[in-house]
């Protein structure tokens, strides 16, 4: 698949986009994107199927904004408030 230099990430944080674009966008291949993901040096793909995967695109934005500074502490956190009574 071939990207336009004119197209960037969507906007929208919760986008989700996938992988021939998190390749382009990094400069990483395929398999070398799991398996940073597996080690924690990249952010890792929501699995929508057994061979659907997908990346929040505000996610993959703070990745490539300090591509070595990147840690998982940095990903988007999706779970609830704590509830306090």
């Amino acid at each position: 698949m071939k990207y336009q230099n004119s197209q960037v990430l969507p906007g929208d944080p919760l986008t989700l986009i996938a992988l021939p674009l998190v390749s382009y966008l990094s400069g990483v291949g395929k398999s070398s994107i799991y398996e940073a993901a597996r080690a924690g040096r990249m952010p890792i793909p929501l699995r929508l199927s057994p061979r659907c995967s997908r990346w929040r695109a505000g996610d993959i934005a703070a990745y490539l904004r300090d591509p070595l500074n990147w840690n998982p502490s940095k990903a988007i956190d999706f779970r609830a408030p704590e509830v306090v009574a």
